[in-house]
């Protein structure tokens, strides 16, 4: 593979990838394709220096890569969340169920970790 298509294919996915970043579910694709713009942007500058395309690719490559990584943090942050989320309504929904005996007692716990985890705060 001569250089101008290595430079090109650094530059087509390094543009790929910043697409992609925006794409929900797309983002962990990013960061793969974006990783393709780098190795193909770096080889066509090894090779050619100044050649405009593999410049383009490489610092596409790691625009991409960065946000896709950011995005994808992101995205577990959402995911794990959303689980806590669907737990507190879950033991919410229990404790009315019980005629709000464990909503004092839940209620209570909180208090107690949240007191206790201030004062351990105010220690330091």
């Amino acid at each position: 593979m001569d250089t101008k298509t290595k430079s090109i294919v650094g530059m087509v996915c390094g543009i790929v990838s910043i697409v992609l970043v925006f794409i929900p579910y797309a983002r962990l694709i990013s960061l793969a394709v974006a990783v393709v713009a780098i190795i193909f942007g770096a080889m066509g500058m090894k090779e050619m220096s100044g050649n405009g395309m593999a410049i383009a690719g490489l610092v596409c490559g790691i625009v991409g890569a960065v946000f896709g990584l950011i995005g994808t943090i992101c995205g577990i942050c959402d995911i794990v969340g959303c689980i806590a989320v669907n737990q507190m309504r879950s033991t919410l929904d229990s404790a009315i169920a019980n005629n709000g005996e464990e909503i004092e007692k839940w209620a209570n716990d909180f208090g107690n970790a949240f007191g206790e985890a201030l004062n351990e705060a105010m220690k330091s």
